[in-house]
């Protein structure tokens, strides 16, 4: 709902909007800590600090490509 300083405008979201929404949310953070469990359990006999790095390097390379994608944008390409 939009709101002047003393008066309701009009509602922009309907109610169900926003339970559908707070419904979607819900489920995905369940998804989200499903999937970390599972990874967890893939993953037990690894070497922590092994993992670790696997995954730091990975990160890193995503953020290169990233930043690379970003400053061709930026010229024009």
């Amino acid at each position: 709902m939009v709101q002047n300083a003393r008066k309701p405008i009009e509602n922009v979201v309907d109610e169900e909007m926003c339970e559908r929404v707070a419904r979607r949310q819900a489920e995905d953070r369940e998804r989200f800590w499903e999937l970390v469990q599972e990874i967890g359990e893939q993953n037990a006999d690894e070497d922590p600090d092994e993992v670790y790095r696997f995954v730091t390097e990975i990160v890193e390379e995503v953020r290169q490509e990233r930043y690379e994608r970003e400053q061709c944008a930026k010229r024009g390409r």
